[in-house]
């Protein structure tokens, strides 16, 4: 009779409760109950979030500037003129490579 009731009950690792079973997600891999029951791991989750939001929330701005928020006609036509440039060195840097990788090949 105690190994059934060893069976159907589970100790949460967070609250160190002793629950049924039922009271525990099961891992879809192993079939078995996970190491903290529902409550607990519905707080942990909800608690995880409320820190994600926060640091979402807290996390500075980007150190490079946003074109279309400059107001100085010129520094923004500057700033665009060089992110075309880079764009097009590193287009160029891919075809150089993706023909040397073809040339390679080829051999």
């Amino acid at each position: 009779m105690e190994t059934s009731k060893k069976l159907t009950l589970h100790v949460c690792g967070r609250c160190k409760r002793m629950l049924p079973i039922e009271a525990f997600y099961l891992d879809k891999k192993t079939n078995r109950p996970q190491n903290y029951c529902k409550e607990c791991r519905k707080s942990v989750n909800r608690n995880h979030r409320n820190v994600e939001k926060q640091n979402i929330v807290n996390k500075e701005k980007t150190a490079y500037p946003v074109i279309t928020l400059i107001k100085d006609p010129a520094v923004r036509k500057e700033l665009i003129r060089h992110a075309l440039d880079t764009v097009s060195e590193s287009i160029e840097r891919k075809r150089k490579k993706l023909m040397a990788i073809e040339a390679e090949q080829d051999i």
